[in-house]
Formats: C-alpha cells, sequence, structure tokens
C-alpha cells in the first residue's frame, strides 16, 4: 500500500509539472541560426526554466540534432523539404520579402535602390516581369486569395500535426526573413499562439524585404536595427528587445578556453615568430573574383617581405568558398590556408546555407581573430567581429575590373546602408588600391593601438553591450513572452 500511495504521488507530481510546463517551439532553419541561438546561451539559458523545447529542424538534420541536444525537456522534431508547389506559392505571396531589388518602392533606403538599379540593368526582362508582379502582389485581395490558396489545396498536414501533437504556447521564429519558417509563424498566429521574432543579421532590414508578418515580439541586435524597425518596416517600438548578438558573447567570455597563440599558429603550419595578416573572404557570388585578386596582392608581399614587419599571410576561406578557390596559394612562401569549419556534410549534416558550425568551430574563429596582427576584409560582418575581439581591421574595395560601371561593381557594397553606418564610426579605414592596403596595414603593424578606441565603441553599440550575456537577454524576452 506505502509503495502504491508513492507512485500515485509521484504520477500526480509529473502530471501537475507536465501541466504546468510552458511548450516552445524553437524553428532553427540555418547553420547561422543554429549556432547563434543553440550554441550560445539562448539555448542554455532556456533550458533552466521550466520550460518543453521542440526543437524543429531540416528533415535530414533530426537524427544528428537529436543526438547533440536532446533531452529530458528537449525535444527535436524536423519538417520536411518544401515542395515545388510551395515555393510557387511562397513566391506569389512574398515578392517584396524574396525578391528585395523590386521591394525598394515600399522601404526607401540606398541599399534597396541600388539593389534595384542593378537588376535593372543586368536582368531587364525579369526586372519588367517581377515589377508587374510586385504591383499585383500589393493587393490586398490578392494576398488575401493566395493564402487561401496556399493553405487549401497545398494543406500542409507536417505543420498542423505539430502543433496538435505540442500544442505549444508560443514559437520562436530565430530567423524571422527565412522563408521555412513563414508557415510555423502563420499558422500559429492563426492558433492565436504569439511569436517571438528574431532579425538574424545587422543587414536584414535594410537589404533582405519586407518582414513577412508582424511577431508579438521582435529582437534586434542595437538600436539602429530598431530604428529600422520603426521608420522602415513601421513595427511597433514597444514590441522591440534590443538584446544584442548571441554569437559575439563568446568574445567577451574571460573564461573560455582558447588554445594559446603558439598552439593555433603551429595547428596551421604557421610561425608563431611572424606576425600574422589575416584575410577574411566573404561568401562565394560576385565578389570571388575580386577578393581573389586582393589575396594575390596579399600573398606577393608575404612572398617578397615588404611591409614593415615579418609577417605571414593567413587566408581563412569563408564556408560557403568553393574548396578550390585558394588552392593555387597553397604552398607559397609565408603564405597559409586555413580551415574555415568542418564541412557540414561530414560533421553534423547540411543546412541551406551550407554551414553548420559547432562549439570547436567557433572557438577556432575566436581564436583566429584574436591572434591576427591584422584583420582584413571586404565589407563582412567580420569587421564587427574583428572589432569586439580588439583586432585592427582594414577594409579594401579593390580588385574588380576598374572599366565596371559603378552599379556592376563591388564599390557600391561600401554605399549599402548597414556598411555607411559602420564607416561612419572610424574604426578602421578603407583601402581603395593595393598601395593603400599596405599603408594601412603597416600603420596597425607599427601601432596596434591606433583606433583601440573606435574599435571598441563599434563594438559596444553593435552588440548594445560587452558583458558577454547577449543570448540570456534573449532567452528573457522568450520566457516573457512565454508568460503571457
Amino acid at each position: 500500500m506505502r509503495y502504491e500511495f508513492v507512485v500515485q504521488n509521484i504520477y500526480k507530481t509529473t502530471l501537475n509539472v507536465l501541466l504546468q510546463m510552458k511548450t516552445l517551439f524553437m524553428i532553427v532553419s540555418s547553420g547561422t541560426s543554429a549556432r547563434n541561438m543553440l550554441r550560445t546561451d539562448v539555448l542554455g539559458d532556456l533550458k533552466k526554466s521550466d520550460i518543453r523545447i521542440v526543437l524543429l529542424v531540416p528533415e535530414k538534420l533530426k537524427e544528428a540534432f537529436t543526438k547533440e541536444f536532446a533531452e529530458e525537456n528537449l525535444i527535436v522534431e524536423s519538417y520536411p523539404p518544401n515542395k515545388k508547389s510551395e515555393n510557387v506559392m511562397r513566391f506569389l505571396r512574398y515578392i517584396d520579402t524574396l525578391l528585395p531589388g523590386i521591394a525598394y518602392p515600399n522601404i526607401s533606403t540606398t541599399t534597396y535602390r541600388l539593389k534595384h538599379e542593378q537588376m535593372k540593368i543586368l536582368n531587364p526582362y525579369r526586372y519588367r516581369l517581377y515589377r508587374v508582379m510586385y504591383h499585383i502582389e500589393r493587393s490586398k485581395t490578392w494576398r488575401s486569395l493566395m493564402r487561401w490558396i496556399d493553405w487549401t489545396f497545398i494543406p500542409k498536414t507536417w505543420c498542423k500535426k505539430l502543433f496538435a501533437k505540442y500544442n505549444p504556447d508560443a514559437v520562436f521564429s530565430t530567423n524571422v526573413m527565412h522563408a521555412d519558417e513563414y508557415y510555423f509563424a502563420e499558422y500559429a498566429q492563426k492558433k492565436a499562439i504569439p511569436v517571438v521574432g528574431n532579425i538574424l543579421s545587422w543587414d536584414n532590414l535594410t537589404s533582405k524585404g519586407s518582414i513577412p508578418y508582424a511577431p508579438a515580439k521582435m529582437v534586434v541586435w542595437n538600436d539602429t536595427m530598431k530604428k529600422d524597425l520603426l521608420v522602415l518596416h513601421n513595427f511597433p517600438g514597444d514590441k522591440v528587445c534590443v538584446a544584442g548578438a548571441p554569437q559575439f558573447d563568446m568574445y567577451f567570455n574571460d573564461s573560455l578556453t582558447l588554445p594559446s597563440r603558439e598552439e593555433y599558429l603551429k595547428g596551421i603550419g604557421a610561425d608563431p615568430s611572424m606576425k600574422m595578416v589575416t584575410y577574411a573572404c566573404g561568401a562565394a557570388g560576385e565578389t570571388t573574383k575580386f577578393q581573389t585578386n586582393v589575396v594575390a596582392d596579399l600573398a606577393r608581399m608575404a612572398e617578397d617581405q615588404s611591409l614593415v614587419e615579418p609577417f605571414q599571410l593567413i587566408i581563412r576561406p569563408h564556408p560557403r568558398t568553393d574548396p578550390g578557390t585558394f588552392v593555387p596559394f597553397i604552398g607559397k612562401k609565408n603564405v597559409f590556408v586555413a580551415e574555415a569549419a568542418k564541412k557540414p556534410q561530414t560533421a553534423l549534416g547540411i543546412f541551406p546555407d551550407a554551414w553548420n558550425p559547432d562549439t570547436s568551430d567557433m572557438i577556432n574563429m575566436h581564436a583566429f581573430l584574436k591572434y591576427s596582427d591584422v584583420l582584413v576584409n571586404f565589407s563582412s560582418t567580420m569587421t564587427i567581429d574583428g572589432c569586439a575581439v580588439g583586432t585592427p581591421v582594414v577594409n579594401v574595395c579593390f580588385g574588380d575590373d576598374p572599366s565596371l560601371p559603378y552599379i556592376k561593381s563591388a564599390r557600391r557594397v561600401y554605399d549599402y546602408d548597414h556598411f555607411k553606418n559602420l564607416m561612419d564610426s572610424g574604426a578602421f579605414p578603407v583601402a581603395y588600391n593595393k598601395d593603400e592596403m599596405a599603408e594601412y596595414i603597416n600603420n596597425y603593424l607599427k601601432n596596434p593601438e591606433l583606433d583601440k578606441e573606435n574599435r571598441a565603441a563599434l563594438a559596444k553599440y553593435q552588440c548594445t553591450s560587452i558583458d558577454g550575456t547577449a543570448g540570456k537577454r534573449i532567452a528573457e524576452c522568450v520566457k516573457e513572452v512565454l508568460e503571457i
């Protein structure tokens, strides 16, 4: 009898806990989201609360993420690949979001104007077609009709079954601009379930189109992004949570164990006694050719030792860079090609953005930033990373064909709204030819303290704070919505 009484009490207690426990759907649709939200304090802090977390990932990643993350109150579920019909319907419904090059009439920024002008020149026929479709799509009648067709004839039973199975109290869209997350958010709002949206990166609000739906709360990095939400997207200020960027938290964490400088450089075959100039490559695409030309200039400087200090060049490819791009530089004197991240196909599984860094990859990135004497890049988020670590940064804006008109050249990227904000900070120079690049690198090699205060100010503003608690603030924002 005593045993039965204890078992009944345990059963009742467990049932009461489950009934009181809130359930959160957390959608992770890209490798960047996985890094920012799962491998930081965002997930870690959420797990400390009485929350049942249902992690929603692409179907082919379910097994790997179950092994890595599943535990008592964290369940990994998956959603299927998009059907062709779903892709067509999303295109018809979200033209202004999926095609930012023609969305600028709604959102007046320099970035949109330049994207618009480039499309007009490079794809005139497609441009005219998109313009017609864009104006049709602006009709409320059209939007309602497309939504009805979408949910009626492509019923998305996978989405409805997940909601019926877990009955979530809130949905956390870790990348509100990612098309894979639209249907979860729409169905949640249909069921009067609050949605927390996250703007994944600093450039999204001025370059990625309109916000596809209005969450109960939106999470951003900093006050500039909050202003963009208010002014460009008419999003209510009282629904914005300025939390910082969780992926930068590790730079401000003194307890994080990094390999020593000697260990790191020897690990890539480099000489710890020499200065380290690093080129951090941007994503593959139209900039690949001219960035390769810049790297070639730097490689010649390393071979000739033409800077003020003996140095070696470390080339860090972008995770999406074609592996063959920098093969010609392998074996050159004082030049080393570092590994950007583990190949996702052989490591943790592949996301649509072909990236899925684990904790060791993040530590490796921190190490290469910290031990670089100068970080060179082209208009990249790496500029903020370098400033956050305290490493001098040089941006480059040359290497493409000088005869290219402005609208087709890489030069226009430095006029994009999000990067203009950084250029006004005085935290780094921009080199418009190889001689200027050499001059700026030399200045930093001679005086690493140059622009130090401006770098620190840029990092603090872009990250909101440098206390390493952005992940915790995002988790708190999500938990506040769960309490509604």
